[in-house]
């Protein structure tokens, strides 16, 4: 057995970036002159002005302390998620951390001015009071830099849904015209035309059930123009009319074989995901050679998996199976759609099997699809 893995589109893994470093020094530095104008005004309307400089200092000292441990700040975010955790604990952490951040940043600007002040202004009765009337403040620019985080984060997310979304339209499309150029390839309606004109002299019940087939096909190939996911039951309904006419091509030499678990139908899978891999097992399990050929298509759900496997009893692949995606088009979009949908979250597997013949399996999340 081999199996082959996916493999997802290419995808920013370095993580969450921090903020252009021009805009956190522009953002900051207007912060630390509107303490400055704020502090110099206060004394200034009490009569105890001080000088420009001296609020200036303030300022400067105590928003680009902010601003230094801002950064630590947005690091444990992306370490501690807060959304992934139960919300007494996410509270407990949040004011554990804050606390932290108020108590560092008081011992800084303290330090910092330690030489204006005198050794005995680090721990002096101030910084104690400071501790506990600047925490409301502190605590405010803490959640701040938190919330920015997260908004920064969600729009960054919903940046790439709309990009992994477009993504999948373009790979939906193509499948669909794939699918839609395979069924009406001139030789495919040449051979099916010809069948149903044949049968209309001898069997035109047959010929009229397959004109109903072909239309139908077209039918549903049209209708679930634009979805990116079906029930199951639909995609069965589809393949159905599918190989109903390849079976007017191979009238003895083509059987189908159904083990499709009942609970499976009503679960979510990607339109026109089927046909292409049925298409391939008659194709080039079945087509060249002149024994009966059968397909067996099964699904099932073991432990939350969707399971959808179509085997043929041909001779199966030799050499790399990595060969047979670049051969065609269908196992290639096929993966590439299956990464698009799902992620990590789903497996294609291809496999010789021991006593003969080929199997293509879809592995993928059990979810329910509801009816239009």
């Amino acid at each position: 057995m081999q199996n082959i893995n996916p493999t997802p589109p290419a995808q920013n893994t370095a993580g969450p970036s921090y903020p252009d470093w021009r805009w956190y020094f522009v953002i900051w530095t207007l912060l630390a002159l509107i303490s400055a104008s704020e502090k110099y005004l206060t004394h200034f309307s009490e009569g105890t002005a001080i000088t420009i400089g001296e609020a200036l200092s303030y300022g400067l000292v105590s928003w680009y302390t902010f601003a230094a441990l801002s950064l630590p700040v947005i690091w444990l975010a992306r370490k501690i998620p807060l959304a992934g955790m139960g919300v007494v604990r996410g509270i407990g952490i949040f004011l554990l951390t804050s606390i932290a951040f108020s108590l560092a940043h008081t011992t800084i600007t303290h330090g910092l001015w330690y030489e204006r002040y005198g050794p005995d202004f680090l721990f002096s009765r101030s910084y104690f009071l400071h501790l506990l009337f600047h925490y409301q403040m502190d605590l405010l620019v803490f959640a701040g830099v938190v919330a920015i985080y997260y908004l920064q984060q969600f729009y960054r997310r919903a940046r790439e849904r709309e990009v992994r979304e477009s993504q999948l339209e373009t790979q939906l499309t193509r499948a669909q015209l794939q699918v839609l150029k395979t069924q009406i390839q001139p030789h495919f309606l040449f051979n099916t035309l010809n069948n149903i004109a044949a049968l209309m002299y001898d069997q035109p019940d047959h010929a009229y059930d397959m004109l109903t087939r072909l239309s139908g096909l077209l039918r549903v190939s049209l209708e679930q123009s634009g979805r990116q996911e079906v029930r199951l039951e639909e995609e069965l309904a589809l393949l159905d009319d599918y190989i109903a006419i390849q079976q007017t091509r191979f009238p003895d030499r083509l059987s189908v074989i159904r083990e499709i678990a009942a609970e499976t139908l009503a679960l979510r899978v990607p339109g026109f995901i089927l046909q292409p891999l049925v298409e391939n097992a008659i194709r080039h399990g079945i087509a060249p050679f002149a024994f009966k050929g059968v397909i067996t298509i099964s699904a099932a759900v073991a432990a939350g998996t969707l399971q959808i496997c179509i085997r043929d009893n041909g001779p199966g692949i030799s050499g790399n199976f990595e060969d047979a995606f670049s051969r065609g088009k269908g196992l290639s979009n096929c993966r590439q759609r299956l990464a698009q949908l799902y992620g990590e979250n789903q497996q294609l597997e291809l496999r010789n099997e021991p006593g003969g013949g080929f199997t293509v399996c879809l592995h993928l999340p059990a979810v329910p699809l509801k009816k239009d």
